[in-house]
């Protein structure tokens, strides 16, 4: 049980007292805690752009999710990929993110919100034969 002050003067520290003076407000435990989860929740709503880069040249790729902003984003992505010819392909905020590569080198890339319309887009949108799905993932929580 916490002992409870309003305004510098002690209160008996009774059951239905559990609250905590706050500037002019009084503020339960429970609301505390719902604060800091709505906090929580707030910030990692935030971070939640992601990107695909790809190297034609070499058939790398990269990826990031979970970051701050979209810059931050593709750069992660290029550098993960690290080859000198890389671009980025996919980028979004909350979104599913998807790569698929053909045997002839061909690709295709997606962004969507629904993860089976942007697999289904990304294959699609590779003109070559028997293509994979490399990557798909959501960018804010990751694959």
């Amino acid at each position: 049980m916490t002992l409870v002050a309003k305004r510098g003067a002690a209160m008996a520290n009774q059951p239905w007292m559990d609250q905590k003076f706050a500037g002019s407000a009084w503020v339960t435990n429970r609301d505390a805690v719902y604060a800091a989860q709505a906090m929580r929740q707030r910030q990692e709503q935030e971070h939640g752009y992601g990107a695909i880069a790809f190297s034609p040249a070499t058939g790398r790729y990269g990826w990031s999710y979970g970051q701050p902003d979209q810059a931050t984003a593709e750069r992660a992505a290029l550098e993960q990929c690290g080859a000198p010819d890389a671009s980025v392909l996919a980028r979004g905020y909350d979104a599913t993110l998807a790569l698929a590569i053909a045997e002839d080198g061909s690709y295709g890339w997606a962004e969507h919100t629904q993860p089976w319309q942007a697999a289904k887009r990304a294959f699609k949108n590779c003109a070559g034969p028997n293509p994979r799905m490399v990557v798909m993932f959501n960018s804010r929580s990751g694959p």
